[in-house]
């Protein structure tokens, strides 16, 4: 440097005047404000607050203000946009710091709280029938039929805030509104002819000589006739739940209500309504004469030569003739203790002869019947 001004000074000796300026310890460009002081603290510690200072220019010495925005931050997930904090609905205040109560459903009023991570809002106490399910997640319902609370005898269902007890099919839910009952069907008529009732169910079945149909409830006779289910010996005749058996003609039905047996119409005491003498046939009989006398077309009576009395009305003491204009007469000759039991009926009434009460007529058909025998006179 002084080296540099004893050159300046021989300038100076031609007649140069040449200026000098103080020697300045740090460069300064144009337009810079370089003397500031600090920054003074933020108008607002949070939510965009703001602060100022004045500077002074290093060449002009000329006072400026400069201003910036700070602290342009917001709580809880809030955004600073447009010059404020945009806010969480749960959330209020400059800086998103304040929480807010919002609709909850479920939710009692005034029991809600902000906080979690990421922040939220929860409900401490909801409705009878729901619980909090967090922050940012609202009330709940409480499954009561999981958590076994419910007191239901059978099955449970879950309702929004509640639950309701059911009852399988067969049951019915009592007043309780917890335990069920078995319904007695059969009271409610759902068989057609025998009905047992079940725990939660019943059942139907049908009287001797009925089957139960495809429904399980109604029954129809059963034809034992054509299932060939009926043994009858010869004809089978159905009726309502059962049967019964018929013998063809000439054939009596046994005790046993199944068997037929050949009737001996020549064994009764009627000789088989024979004049004389009576041939038993399988399922028949037919009459024939003695002697030389013959039969006559009404395959009962014998005529002609050597006509002997009667062997079935001798051996039981009466006496039957063939009387003019189709009249018969039949005189009870032999009737005591050892006699068997003799009926003769008639289609009308029967008369007593004024002159003889122990004679009685009729004018109607007359039949003479004998155990099972019926024989038209």
């Amino acid at each position: 440097m002084l080296e540099h001004w004893k050159d300046s000074s021989k300038l100076c000796a031609i007649g140069l005047v040449i200026l000098t300026l103080p020697v300045v310890a740090y460069a300064c460009t144009w337009g810079n404000y370089d003397d500031c002081p600090s920054w003074p603290s933020c108008s607002k510690s949070c939510g965009g607050g703001s602060r100022c200072r004045t500077c002074e220019s290093c060449f002009w010495k000329i006072d400026k203000t400069f201003c910036e925005t700070c602290n342009a931050f917001c709580y809880n997930g809030g955004v600073y946009e447009s010059g404020s904090c945009q806010c969480q609905s749960w959330r209020s205040g400059d800086c998103c710091e304040q929480c807010r109560q919002i609709y909850i459903a479920k939710c009692l009023h005034g029991r809600q709280e902000c906080g979690g991570s990421p922040d939220g809002v929860r409900c401490t106490q909801c409705e009878n029938g729901y619980t909090s399910g967090g922050y940012g997640k609202g009330c709940i319902d409480v499954d009561e039929c999981r958590d076994g609370t419910t007191g239901c005898s059978h099955g449970c269902e879950n309702t929004a805030g509640s639950y309701r007890c059911t009852c399988p099919n067969g049951y019915v839910l009592n007043s309780d509104g917890r335990t069920c009952r078995d319904i007695d069907e059969c009271v409610l008529g759902g068989c057609s002819q025998v009905c047992t009732n079940h725990g939660g169910s019943f059942s139907c079945s049908c009287y001797p000589g009925y089957q139960l149909q495809a429904d399980q409830r109604s029954c129809t006779d059963i034809n034992e006739c054509r299932i060939g289910a009926s043994k009858c010996s010869h004809m089978c005749i159905n009726t309502a739940g059962s049967y019964h058996c018929r013998c063809n003609q000439g054939y009596v039905l046994e005790a046993n209500g199944l068997a037929c047996t050949d009737i001996d119409e020549c064994a009764d005491v009627l000789n088989g309504g024979c004049d004389d003498l009576c041939i038993n046939t399988v399922g028949s009989f037919k009459c024939a004469c003695n002697g030389n006398s013959t039969i006559e077309t009404d395959g009962f009576t014998c005529s002609g030569a050597n006509v002997e009395p009667s062997n079935f009305f001798s051996t039981n003491g009466l006496i039957h003739q063939l009387l003019p204009k189709g009249c018969h007469y039949i005189i009870m000759s032999k009737c005591d203790a050892d006699s068997k039991s003799i009926i003769l009926s008639s289609t009308s009434a029967w008369h007593k002869l004024q002159s003889n009460n122990d004679v009685v007529y009729t004018f109607g058909i007359t039949f003479v019947e004998i155990k099972t025998i019926v024989l038209p006179l």
